[in-house]
């Protein structure tokens, strides 16, 4: 009632609403469309820079299919509002293109990028792309989507709401379109940067498991260490072995020991 209020001030024809983040919920369908005014239709897909692979091109689709069938004459275009740019662009594009009615379907378009990246037919290319967006590009955009590379350290769980490791895939799907894409030979910008941003995504991906798996065990063996010198009347420290293979066992060591009679 409140929102309806609001928008009521104004007279229908003299406001156009953005619907911020569509691809999360869709105001105009909570709002019957905006109680008459206008909307573009919005997708964000980028909080702050972020540089994950993220978005769901198949989602995205069945969307905007449903705001063109049931947005009526309030439905007046499309548009982003992304809080970064220069990540993930071809997400942007093939959401950007619904806006015209070309008859082409969905896979028939994800050809089509890999085609026009490439500059020519490939099979491993189209593999590539069908790979992502059926099976590494499936979840909605989440705030502070990070990688363990660039992240806040943290002795347990995750920094603040700002770093979300998460990833709505398995790791290995999107290290199988990477096996796929470097097979691939060819020479243009658009090749070199799904090469390096796959890559890079990859690392990331793997250095996250490689993070969460060293850091188990060294808190494991720091919390046993821990206990034994309680037993024995004083904090027995870190394992050499573990000071060995982990550079941040000191640091461990100092905040169990401060923290050995709380």
């Amino acid at each position: 009632e409140r929102i309806k209020a609001y928008l009521g001030a104004v007279p229908i024809g003299k406001m156009i609403m953005l619907d911020y983040e569509c691809d999360y919920t869709e105001i105009w369908r909570m709002t019957e469309h905006f109680y008459g005014h206008q909307f573009i239709w919005c997708y964000l897909g980028n909080f702050g820079g972020m540089t994950e692979i993220e978005g769901d091109y198949k989602h995205n689709a069945k969307l905007l299919a449903g705001a063109k069938k049931e947005g009526g004459q309030e439905f007046v275009g499309i548009g982003s509002t992304l809080e970064g740019f220069g990540v993930n662009e071809l997400i942007y594009e093939a959401l950007l293109a619904q806006a015209w009615d070309t008859g082409i379907g969905f896979d028939a378009y994800i050809d089509n990028i890999a085609d026009r990246h490439l500059g020519r037919v490939d099979a491993d290319y189209r593999a590539f792309w069908h790979t992502m967006v059926d099976s590494v590009c499936t979840t909605h955009t989440s705030t502070g989507a990070a990688g363990i590379i660039n992240a806040h350290p943290n002795l347990e769980g995750e920094w603040n709401w700002t770093t979300e490791l998460r990833k709505g895939y398995d790791i290995k799907n999107l290290d199988e379109a990477l096996a796929i894409l470097e097979k691939v030979e060819g020479s243009s910008n658009y090749l070199k940067f799904d090469l390096a941003n796959t890559r890079r995504q990859s690392i990331r991906n793997n250095a996250l498991a490689q993070q969460r798996s060293g850091r188990q065990e060294t808190l494991r063996r720091c919390l046993q260490s821990r206990q034994q010198g309680r037993n024995g009347g004083g904090f027995a420290g870190v394992p050499g072995d573990v000071r060995q293979d982990d550079r941040g066992a000191e640091e461990v060591s100092r905040l169990l020991a401060r923290r050995l009679d709380t």
